[in-house]
């Protein structure tokens, strides 16, 4: 790529902030998530035509056991005696949380705070973020020691990396929470809608991607929206494309049937 082409394609530049949206997250309104809660933020790494990549922030680890900063726990500890009266609910360490630092508050609409907090560590990358959980092992012949426990089923709650398409990417917090506002209006107006309403709008909505993909005449397209409003139990009605035309089946069917977009004129 020429250099005067980055410069030109420059809306989010590496080191910026950047805060896009998971449409995703607000379908689960009901269970307390809304448009604030589907906002991400982190720092461009790198812009792409369609998409940007950024690096995912989260706070600084503030685990103290037993005092001691987790960061310079040294793992696993030298062995110890299981404790006079031992059980398995005896707690064989404690943790806490080291204090918030007076300027450590993040104002996560604000840019600027965002990358003050990042150049003083108050945040830090997730890569870099020791997601362990410290654990008490105990052997028989042995006693108890300390130790970092990482799950292998589970990827860590926070990616490193987030690839953003360009269209949930923006600058400010607020562009950020109108675009939110805005999917979750639509959520709850397709939740309003009967089945049957619902059912025809998806048939639309695929009957308008494909006249517009396929630069079919306005004529056509309400040819073949005709053939597929006249259908028995529209309800149940599926549609999709496939090699430039519309096929349709009922829910449960296996097999597609290809609409003649020229034989139904």
């Amino acid at each position: 790529m020429k250099t005067e082409d980055m410069v030109m394609h420059h809306e989010f530049p590496v080191g910026s902030v950047v805060y896009w949206v998971s449409p995703g997250v607000i379908a689960y309104r009901g269970i307390g998530y809304g448009p604030r809660e589907a906002i991400t933020s982190g720092i461009v790494i790198e812009e792409y035509p369609t998409c940007l990549a950024a690096k995912n922030l989260v706070p600084r680890d503030r685990r103290l056991i037993n005092g001691i900063p987790i960061a310079d726990l040294e793992t696993p500890t030298r062995w110890h005696k299981l404790p006079k009266n031992w059980t398995y609910y005896t707690e064989l360490f404690t943790q806490s949380d080291s204090p918030l630092l007076p300027d450590e508050t993040v104002a996560p609409s604000s840019p600027d705070e965002i990358l003050r907090c990042y150049e003083k560590g108050y945040l830090v990358d997730a890569l870099d973020y020791d997601w362990c959980t410290i654990d008490a092992e105990i052997e028989k012949d042995k006693g108890w020691r300390l130790v970092r426990k990482y799950n292998d089923w589970f990827p860590p709650p926070v990616s490193a990396y987030s690839t953003i398409p360009m269209h949930l990417a923006f600058k400010t917090f607020q562009e950020a929470m109108d675009y939110a506002r805005k999917e979750e209006a639509e959520i709850l107006r397709q939740r309003n809608l009967t089945d049957l309403d619902w059912s025809i709008e998806q048939i639309q909505n695929t009957v308008d991607h494909w006249a517009g993909v396929y630069h079919i005449s306005a004529e056509t397209k309400q040819k073949v929206l005709d053939f597929i409003m006249g259908l028995d139990n529209l309800v149940d009605v599926e549609t999709r494309v496939f090699n430039g035309h519309i096929e349709w089946r009922y829910f449960g069917k296996k097999r597609w049937l290809t609409i003649d977009h020229e034989g139904v004129l």
